[in-house]
């Protein structure tokens, strides 16, 4: 058997597997017949591989448009050609020659530029482009005397004047304030002006507010900033609001606390305290985070919340959160982990007290992980470069609401480096690296581990006195303990002779 695995990890699932060369023509085969060269046997389009041009293809085929050569450089030619036939032309989308054959084979980019031109919303995913592109082609080509005129009823008249009296009590009242509500309003932000709402980078996701995500269960909008829960809100544009309150407070709140650092730069405060990694010592949080947090700027997502509003404990923040026998919210996605991780705390001081911190495997660590929210092992990355995504759960949708990439460009940090590795290759190679990574990177830095010997002089424990006892069985007893000892002699041995005692050890 070991043998078989190391062959099988050599050449097919290993970290450095090669291919042989057997394997090499199989694959040069393949290859050849995906890019169209030379003669290939498959008669239809559903017998050949799933390349590009054979899925691209089939679509077209689909539309009614038979695409005659073969490869993927022919293949692009013949349809440049198409385009500029059908351009020259005139078709159906209007005088510019939109069509959906055409926006089709256009990047994102390009639908973006064009509905710039057009006028058209330039936001969503490509799909949405083309509908929307359509849509203009197919309505400006409609002239303005055919468009039907709309009738004015008397409620649209009672409506209009409604509107307009309400204008004019508002602009009376808002002159008739004093000076006063007007220095009050200004309060928050500088000299009357406030921080603008916080967009996002991208814009493929479902919201173009940073910290503002849908909801579906409740077709409300969750808000949250740096990790924090701000609430769920009616509108998208009252979450919002509610984010550019948070950051306006955070804003102001950094300000204080660098003024009053550089007042008290000498004067010792109470700081969050580490294991040492050389010395049985402790440092300072300042210490261990002396080059700063690479993860600062990234968007924190928490998912969706539990409704946790007549829960007296959920609605304080406290200055330190303690979990005694932490090792039961090992379960990630139980009620009783979901509660601790909502726990809300003023500075993020939160310790895990446990004598078994892992049970049975390794990935049930990460639930203190989690609730410790250690950076980056704590949390789901996205894979797209310079895209500064962070969810602290997995999505389950198709595309990430935080970020707008697809769900598959996200991995979790812990899995990958830590448990997977060694899951798949235990105390071997990446397996190795992985225990490493645990033991340096996560335990050296987070735990703290007291034995009793260590602490013997603090806690002052009585000396532990142990007894022997010899006890002799009575009749009854020792019949009873003769006859399960023959029975499980004789199906041990039974075992052994079959060859099955490590299919029968539980």
């Amino acid at each position: 058997m070991p043998e078989k695995l190391t062959f099988h990890q050599r050449y097919f699932c290993g970290p450095n597997a090669e291919k042989t060369k057997k394997q090499q023509k199989t694959a040069a085969k393949k290859a050849m017949q995906s890019m169209g060269i030379g003669n290939s046997k498959a008669s239809s389009s559903t017998d050949a591989p799933p390349t590009i041009t054979n899925i691209y293809r089939d679509f077209m085929k689909q539309a009614g448009v038979t695409v005659k050569s073969k490869g993927y450089w022919n293949v692009m030619k013949e349809t440049q050609e198409r385009l500029k036939g059908s351009s020259s032309s005139s078709s159906k989308g209007g005088d510019d020659g939109l069509s959906r054959e055409r926006l089709a084979l256009l990047d994102r980019k390009e639908l973006v530029e064009l509905c710039d031109k057009k006028g058209v919303d330039s936001t969503g995913r490509k799909p949405e482009l083309v509908d929307r592109l359509m849509d203009f082609a197919v309505r400006g080509t409609t002239s303005k005397a055919e468009e039907p005129v709309k009738k004015v009823s008397l409620a649209m008249k009672l409506l209009t004047s409604a509107k307009a009296k309400a204008k004019a009590k508002a602009a009376s009242a808002n002159k008739t304030v004093g000076k006063s509500s007007k220095v009050k309003a200004a309060e928050p932000g500088k000299a009357g002006k406030r921080m603008p709402l916080l967009l996002r980078k991208g814009s493929t996701a479902a919201s173009k507010y940073q910290g503002v995500s849908p909801l579906k269960s409740s077709g409300k909008w969750q808000a949250s900033y740096q990790g924090k829960y701000l609430g769920s809100f009616d509108t998208e544009l009252k979450a919002a609001k509610a984010v550019r309150d948070a950051a306006e407070a955070a804003e102001s709140k950094g300000k204080g606390k660098k003024a009053a650092s550089a007042a008290s730069s000498g004067s010792s405060g109470m700081a969050r305290t580490v294991a040492s990694s050389s010395s049985g010592g402790k440092r300072k949080r300042e210490e261990t985070e002396e080059g700063g947090d690479p993860y600062a700027d990234y968007e924190t997502f928490e998912g969706a919340q539990l409704d946790l509003t007549d829960s007296p404990l959920h609605t304080v923040q406290w200055a330190r959160v303690i979990l005694d026998e932490a090792h039961r919210i090992k379960g990630r996605t139980n009620s009783t982990a979901l509660a601790a991780y909502a726990l809300q705390t003023q500075k993020g001081y939160k310790w895990c007290l446990t004598g078994t911190p892992l049970q049975n495997r390794v990935g049930e660590l990460y639930s203190l992980i989690r609730f410790l929210r250690v950076r980056p092992y704590a949390f789901y990355y996205c894979k797209k470069q310079g895209c500064k995504c962070e969810c602290a759960c997995f999505m389950r949708d198709r595309y990430c609401p935080n970020c707008g990439h697809v769900r598959f460009m996200h991995y979790s940090s812990f899995k990958r480096d830590v448990s997977n590795p060694i899951i798949k290759y235990g105390y071997m190679g990446a397996g190795k690296v992985g225990f490493q990574k645990l033991r340096q990177d996560i335990l050296q830095k987070c735990m703290l581990r007291r034995t009793k010997e260590e602490r013997k002089a603090d806690l002052q424990l009585p000396p532990i006195k142990v007894c022997i006892r010899k006890d002799k069985l009575s009749k009854q007893e020792t019949d009873f303990y003769s006859s399960i000892y023959m029975q499980s002699c004789v199906k041990f041995d039974t075992f052994v002779h079959s060859g099955t005692v490590l299919h029968n050890y539980a």
